[in-house]
């Protein structure tokens, strides 16, 4: 997505919905992304994204047993992202708090909607 992003062309994106994809980038790039997201979308467009509860970081290298397979588990905390993405001229419009089972352990998640600001001109 990252390199999607690079050679987009300023504000065409319409909205951006990424379910259970940020989390498998590499912490050192979320940001990245979002400041590439911010510049292709269209002002007043929606950005939903959702994250784990907790922040956290691993990998596990030969993912469902194939050899050179890398899979990453990354967040930073839902506060993170908020005031990343208002500083980055994104406003939060809406949380929703999601509880599921996965092997019988409760997993949250958290669905955060942000609308990207008008364009701000610099004179």
């Amino acid at each position: 997505m990252l390199k999607y992003c690079e050679s987009t062309q300023t504000e065409l994106i319409g909205d951006i919905l990424m379910l259970y994809s940020l989390y498998h980038l590499p912490k050192e790039y979320h940001l990245k992304l979002f400041e590439l997201i911010s510049r292709i979308l269209i002002p007043d467009s929606p950005l939903l994204v959702n994250i784990s509860e907790s922040p956290q970081e691993s990998v596990e290298e030969n993912w469902l047993g194939e050899e050179g397979v890398t899979m990453f588990w990354s967040c930073f905390s839902k506060e993170y992202y908020i005031s990343e993405l208002k500083q980055l001229g994104f406003t939060l419009r809406e949380t929703y708090e999601e509880v599921q089972l996965f092997d019988n352990t409760p997993e949250t998640h958290w669905y955060l909607l942000f609308t990207k600001n008008e364009k701000k001109f610099v004179k």
